[in-house]
């Protein structure tokens, strides 16, 4: 599978294809169903949409700026290489990821 779109666009589909699952991308929205479209917003720097999961729960996908994004995180993947787990956000985490962020 190929993406095409901006860095960051791609990053987050290659991370679902490989981590979480996802099939093609058009597969994907053609089977999704949306309960809510939560639209780009300037101040909030950032966009988001609500989906139902196959055993009736929501998720919410967001993209936006990472920085933003990162303020709002308290949990981090282990290592997504392995499996999903999370472990706390620690401030020595927060400054490497900050680092990657602005380094990317």
């Amino acid at each position: 599978m190929t993406f095409i779109g901006s860095k960051t666009e791609t990053a987050m589909l290659i991370f679902a294809k490989d981590h979480l699952g996802m099939g093609p991308v058009s597969e994907e929205r053609s089977n999704a169903t949306i309960l809510q479209l939560v639209p780009f917003d300037s101040g909030r720097k950032c966009m988001g949409i609500f989906v139902q999961l196959p055993d009736g729960r929501a998720r919410l996908y967001v993209k936006g700026a990472s920085e933003i994004l990162l303020g709002q995180c308290t949990e981090i993947l282990r290592d997504p290489s392995r499996d999903l787990t999370t472990t706390s956000l620690t401030p020595e985490n927060d400054e490497t990821i900050k680092s990657l962020i602005n380094n990317y």
